[in-house]
This record gives structure tokens, sequence and C-alpha cells, in this order.
């Protein structure tokens, strides 16, 4: 059990994570920008529809 001890998070980890975070950022770096105009658009014709 000696060698299987806890030794922290290492750079080593930390950079695979970015590198992970980083691969995803083209297909949710979309969605959320769709996402939020989807509510804005969805916010104006709701005022447009009340108001009219």
């Amino acid at each position: 059990m000696e060698g299987s001890a806890w030794n922290g998070i290492t750079s080593a980890m930390m950079l695979e994570v970015f590198s992970e975070v980083k691969s995803l950022l083209p297909i949710v770096a979309p969605a959320v920008i769709g996402f939020l105009g989807f509510r804005k658009a969805w916010a104006f014709l709701r005022g447009a529809i009340a108001g009219a």
C-alpha cells in the first residue's frame, strides 16, 4: 500500500484537466451563446405579444 499513497494534485493532473476543458470549448461555447440568444428572443416575443 505504500506505492498508492495520495500525493496531492500535481501540475500534470491540472494540465490534463485544462486540455480537456479546452477541447470542450468549441462545443460548449456556441451552445451557451445560442441558449442566451434564444432566451433574449423569447423574452422579446413575449413582450411584443403582451404589448399588442
